[in-house]
């Protein structure tokens, strides 16, 4: 029996064209994963913006809504400091710093850098709240119904705008309506 050998070596590993189809497909497939990973992280970083603005807004509407109902009289000093007098209607009550008062008080919030202060019977004033770009209060013509427009920081650019600090600039915000009720129901009973 004879057999015959080619002596034509059989190709070893890949030729060129293979080599380049398959550094092709692993480039889409890498900026494919990139691109993935880009998109998360920028939708990471909107959603803790967000959770931080949220965190700001609850924060500040629960402080002030509390001291606006109580309060008896409301005097806007500027656009971003108000003062809230309170009269007690029982033994006690917390003022906004936590301490509790026995007597008849008044409150002051205002913004310094980005931190909403109350002050307590012109006090020092302690922070209550962190993480405000800007706040501005406003009153109705019939000092019932106080407007406050907040800004925190991370509030995405599609809320509506506003220069509410007067730097040139417009921020973010949401507006709260704040009724004075204890006002509102001494005048209406």
């Amino acid at each position: 029996m004879v057999v015959l050998v080619n002596n034509k070596a059989l190709p070893k590993g890949f030729s060129l064209v293979e080599l380049m189809i398959s550094m092709l497909l692993s480039t889409i497939l890498l900026m494919g994963v990139g691109g993935a990973y880009i998109a998360i992280n920028r939708t990471l970083n909107e959603v803790q913006a967000l959770e931080n603005a949220q965190e700001v807004l609850r924060s500040s509407l629960d402080i002030l809504s509390r001291s606006i109902k109580q309060a008896t009289m409301v005097t806007v000093v500027d656009s971003s400091t108000v003062l809230l007098e309170l009269q007690l209607t029982s033994a006690q009550a917390t003022s906004c710093t936590g301490s509790v008062e026995t007597a008849s008080f008044s409150e002051q919030y205002s913004l310094a850098g980005d931190s909403l202060q109350c002050s307590v019977n012109g006090q020092a004033a302690q922070i209550v709240v962190k993480g405000l770009n800007a706040i501005s209060f406003n009153l109705n013509g019939s000092a019932d119904l106080v407007s406050v427009r907040i800004a925190p920081r991370g509030l995405p650019e599609y809320f509506p705008q506003a220069d509410l600090n007067a730097d040139g600039v417009d921020e973010a915000y949401i507006r709260m309506e704040l009724a004075l009720k204890s006002l509102i129901l001494k005048r209406d009973t």
